[in-house]
């Protein structure tokens, strides 16, 4: 099988939790028997980066949004708290700083630069 090439938002986003310090899994299935992939996990928040938003392709078709609305669907109801983000998002910091928001709602992640940037 050969492994999907690597995008810049997904890319971009491991590095910007890297430099949180915020432990994280890629490629994750979270559904048991689903063929479904979270691209991160950090705890309990299931994160999509749409690359590609711009182009006609897998998540602006209509196919492409009836898929992920159904896989948003599914983490949602096996507990996860869901996250989207497009390269864009990511490459701003608008995605780390709403990580980073949703983690200090539970409690779970203090950092100094987090207060600087979420509000």
């Amino acid at each position: 099988m050969i492994p999907k090439a690597l995008s810049e938002g997904e890319e971009t986003l491991a590095l910007h939790l890297g430099i949180e310090k915020i432990p994280f899994q890629r490629e994750v299935k979270l559904i048991p028997g689903s063929r479904m992939r979270w691209d991160f996990v950090v705890e309990d928040l299931a994160i999509e980066v749409h690359g590609g938003t711009w182009h006609f392709g897998g998540h602006t078709s209509g196919y492409g949004v009836q898929r992920d609305s159904k896989k948003v669907n599914a983490a949602t109801l096996a507990g996860y708290r869901t996250l989207v983000f497009t390269t864009d998002m990511v490459k701003s910091g608008e995605a780390i700083a709403v990580i980073l928001n949703a983690l200090q709602r539970t409690g779970t992640h203090e950092c100094a630069s987090a207060s600087a940037r979420v509000k």
